[in-house]
């Protein structure tokens, strides 16, 4: 079955991709298993020059992804750059740095009386093989904060970029096979939910997943029954406070910059803030003239401020949210809050 990626912001195609067949899954996990251990045995110098190669290749070719990322996830050129490109390339260079002492044995105190005359290390040594769910909102940024580390401590890695942004992760395996990290080391699968379900079920040694609360809950079920061990980042309730000593127009500015960056689709963004009374009125009127200046559309416009969501589920959920704080007695500067659709001719997909 075809994947097909659109771009949120005009609705048009970005590209299409095949999505992996769920009963071949166990066999490119077996694959990834098989790979490992040359991997492992590999020294960890040359797994870090082929990373140092891969931040290479990423600098050289940051325009391209830059606009690639803004084409399939919606958030303007300039985020692209600010918000993935530079933060990845900040973390494949402090892994290349800090990655062997990671992996340096560590004494530990026993504590026992009775085996006062022994010794005790903490060893460190690689899981096997990890597979890696990643979210559609921090396309390149998320999935390689986990994927590097993972393979310079000597896993094989099997990973799933979100349906919504294939094309993204397409280009990050890309980027990893052309550095020269083998293709049976490191493995991409792509499709919806079902895919990713049977991942988690595929007998991996560590799961990583990043998405909704929701979803997280439906993955920590499925690993338990394997006791695959499962690392989850999931959504949150972000506060920004407001003292009544702050500078009234910066807090203003971090405010609308962290409820907005990437469509507010991050999920550190400011939700709410606690303002003290003192300075409540100035910092409202500060925010509502910052918030009406912004400009949105499509992300690879250079005016647009504020690029589109996802899919038009996730404005429905906004609206969602607006309308209650409405009902609640919220007021929203008496402008009326209008839903633009455009037709997607694309494949039916859901979360």
């Amino acid at each position: 079955m075809l994947i097909e990626s659109v771009n949120p912001g005009t609705g048009e195609l970005v590209g299409k991709v095949e999505s992996t067949e769920i009963n071949t899954i166990s066999k490119i996990v077996a694959e990834a298993r098989n790979a490992r251990s040359d991997w492992w045995g590999s020294s960890h110098t040359h797994r870090v020059r082929l990373i140092k190669e891969l931040s290479r290749l990423l600098f050289e070719q940051k325009r391209e992804i830059a606009e690639l990322i803004s084409r399939e996830n919606g958030k303007p050129v300039v985020e692209a750059y600010t918000s993935e490109i530079i933060p990845t390339l900040d973390l494949l260079n402090y892994f290349c740095r800090h990655s062997r002492s990671m992996l340096r044995w560590r004494r530990v105190k026993i504590g026992i009386p009775l085996l006062k005359t022994k010794r005790a290390f903490i060893a460190y040594e690689p899981y096997g093989v990890v597979a890696i769910i990643s979210p559609w909102n921090y396309p390149l940024l998320l999935p390689l904060g986990q994927i590097i580390p993972a393979l310079l401590l000597g896993n094989s890695v099997v990973f799933k970029p979100s349906e919504y942004t294939p094309i993204v992760g397409e280009a990050i395996s890309n980027l990893i096979w052309k550095a020269g990290v083998p293709r049976k080391v490191f493995n991409i699968v792509e499709g919806d939910g079902e895919v990713g379900a049977a991942l988690v079920s595929s007998g991996v040694d560590k799961l990583f997943f990043t998405g909704s609360t929701l979803t997280g809950k439906k993955v920590s079920e499925l690993a338990a029954k394997s006791l695959t061990p499962v690392s989850l980042e999931l959504g949150s309730k972000d506060a920004m406070i407001v003292l009544d000593d702050a500078h009234v127009e910066s807090a203003a500015s971090a405010a609308v910059w962290g409820a907005f960056m990437n469509a507010g689709q991050t999920c550190v963004s400011v939700e709410r803030c606690f303002v003290h009374a003192s300075v409540y009125d100035r910092f409202v009127k500060s925010l509502r003239e910052k918030v009406q200046d912004l400009r949105s559309g499509a992300g690879t416009n250079p005016d647009t401020d504020i690029g589109a969501m996802i899919h038009p589920k996730q404005f429905d959920v906004v609206r969602l949210h607006v309308d209650d704080a409405v009902r609640r007695g919220a007021d929203h500067g008496r402008r009326k809050i209008r839903r633009q659709r455009f037709t997607i001719h694309s494949t039916d997909r859901s979360d």
